[in-house]
């Protein structure tokens, strides 16, 4: 049976049992993009991608790999055909700060590829700065060290911070959050020391501690605190695994769910959002920010979604373990990207002559063809380290949202591409795939989709059958900038409403 989901994961907050929920207005900081502007840095206008250009023209490619450190890298696989490809739409000099910052071991693994784009497109004091910080293990953070090198009243308070002899990485982080001084210090303190906040995460914790902060105001912190103090998360990864990949978010979604129940101790069922969560995520729509809180509150819920393609298994003495054999071996693909390696051992497991075809890259994912003697084809899609260009992309594009996007249209529209079987990723994972219909012209059409159409009305900003952007034989064959509405009314919350 399905355990009922919480309201935390229907865009509201934490509250107490004899109150009615805070609604989440939805709150945002005043964060470092404000600064960029007021002082004349347009990155987005400096990031500026084309879609139609070929990714492997080879003249822009050598005239980048001109340069030493960007070849070295090139040759080591730090730098792919699709870093090269946004290195090609900046300046030669912006691509080569960015070379220096991807060689760099600290700066590389506390920045993403974005943020490094993004430092390498500032002035050049302000680079000094910001990386002058990081490597003094003072910020984990790229957003909370700009707005210390952009903004005099947060360098302020972080350097008051650290005159106090508070850790500068902590420092760093009180200093970001909005009002700050509503609190007491050594309470906020205690509580990112047990959220272990001074690991480098993909979110920005500053900010989710203060939001956090904000919508709790009638929380005894101190009890919060020691409630997370007695749970024993190492042990808890004997029975949920992906507990070894929370970040301070995740800690914190965790303990604010459990947190009535005082439970400190658990087994894998408590855990388990459900057996049937492929289910819930094609009858209830799940965007990436709910689906990381989901999974943040039960982290032994198996992950991989969907079913087989037809006959995939059909040769198998034992179902579920070719399936656990598929799902292992499209993860060692997403990290050697050995298509020789994978259309081998992809074709002992199915028992079949497998052959994969990479068929093209866009901004968020490469996709590859696959064809089975006497099957019919497939797609795989795996996301790409280039499509997390800015954090407001994860509930528009990209493996955070892609994959329970494609469960959900299916059941409620027939105008999508079927997708078979797949992995959501939280925000804090970058192991999501999906394996849908391959569709040419000549295709008959899986038509087991659009099972419940009523009320709904389903549609895409990334498609266009009128011109064949993202569509085949009139299906669309992508589910990123999907828009949801039910009975004339937006579910998805980035539309227009």
């Amino acid at each position: 049976m399905l355990v009922s989901i919480n309201p935390i994961f229907k865009g509201q907050c934490l509250c107490k049992k004899d109150q009615q929920p805070i609604e989440n207005n939805n709150h945002s900081e005043r964060g470092f993009d404000d600064y960029l502007l007021a002082v004349g840095n347009n990155l987005k206008n400096t990031i500026n991608y084309n879609q139609n250009k070929e990714i492997n023209i080879i003249p822009e490619f050598e005239e980048l790999l001109k340069n030493k450190t960007i070849f070295d890298l090139y040759k080591k696989g730090i730098i792919d055909k699709n870093i090269l490809g946004l290195m090609s739409n900046v300046s030669i000099e912006c691509a080569q700060k960015m070379a220096v910052y991807l060689a760099d071991e600290k700066i590389s693994k506390t920045f993403c590829l974005a943020e490094i784009c993004k430092l390498s497109a500032l002035e050049e004091d302000l680079q000094e700065e910001i990386v002058e910080l990081i490597k003094n293990d003072k910020v984990v953070n790229y957003e909370d060290s700009c707005m210390i090198a952009f903004d005099e009243a947060t360098k302020e308070k972080f350097e008051n911070f650290t005159k106090r002899g508070i850790e500068p990485k902590t420092a760093s982080m009180l200093a970001n959050i909005a009002d700050i001084e509503n609190y007491d210090i050594n309470t906020v303190c205690k509580l990112l020391d047990s959220i272990n906040a001074t690991q480098t995460s993909k979110s920005r914790t500053s900010f989710v501690v203060g939001k956090f902060l904000r919508q709790n105001t009638w929380l005894d912190l101190e009890e919060f605190i020691s409630y997370i103090n007695k749970i024993d998360f190492r042990e808890l990864e004997k029975i949920a695994p992906d507990i070894a990949l929370f970040e301070p978010e995740q800690y914190l979604t965790f303990a604010s769910y459990w947190y009535y129940d005082k439970k400190t101790t658990f087994n894998k069922n408590d855990l388990n959002f459900g057996n049937d969560i492929t289910d819930y995520l094609a009858d209830n729509y799940v965007d990436a920010t709910d689906l990381s809180e989901l999974l943040g509150a039960f982290p032994a819920t198996d992950r991989r979604v969907g079913k087989m393609p037809p006959g995939w298994l059909s040769g198998s003495k034992s179902e579920s373990q070719a399936k656990e054999e598929v799902y292992q071996t499209i993860e060692r693909f997403q990290k050697t990207k050995d298509i020789d390696e994978f259309s081998k051992k992809l074709g002992n497991i199915i028992q079949k002559e497998v052959s994969v075809v990479k068929t093209g890259s866009g901004i968020y994912g490469t996709v590859y063809r696959i064809s089975a003697e006497g099957l019919g084809d497939v797609c795989l899609k795996l996301f790409d380290q280039i499509g997390n260009i800015t954090n407001n992309s994860s509930n528009l594009h990209g493996e955070h949202i892609e994959v329970q996007t494609g469960l959900f249209v299916n059941k409620h529209s027939c105008e999508f591409v079927k997708l078979y079987f797949g992995q959501v990723s939280p925000s804090n994972t970058n192991d999501g795939f999906l394996v849908t219909q391959y569709i040419d012209n000549d295709t008959i059409i899986d038509k087991t989709t659009g099972q419940d159409t009523k009320n709904w009305e389903i549609t895409t900003k990334d498609a266009d059958i009128s011109t064949g952007r993202n569509t085949i034989q009139g299906v669309i064959i992508d589910f990123g900038l999907v828009e949801i509405k039910k009975d004339g009314k937006y579910i998805t919350k980035w539309s227009k409403q």
